[in-house]
């Protein structure tokens, strides 16, 4: 399955700016994409399994079951106050 990423974090990588297609296997999860795409990213995986993620746009944890098709927003947590 094709699915779609976009990373919004502090990183200056070419992720920032547009979507990203990558071949995944059939059921893999949010999880699963974050790890395969982890080294294309330069912020810690530490940071990156923090993050928060939409899936179409809408909360999704890491075990969310990804479709053909899907795009998932990976949000950096940039801070509190």
């Amino acid at each position: 399955m094709i699915v779609k990423y976009k990373y919004m974090g502090i990183s200056t990588h070419s992720l920032n700016k547009r979507y990203e297609e990558i071949e995944l296997p059939d059921n893999s999860t949010v999880s699963d994409l974050v790890e395969i795409i982890s080294e294309k990213i330069k912020d810690p995986i530490e940071i990156i399994k923090s993050a928060t993620f939409l899936v179409n746009k809408i909360k999704a944890d890491k075990d969310t079951v990804l479709k053909d098709g899907d795009e998932v927003m990976i949000l950096r947590v940039l801070g509190g106050g």
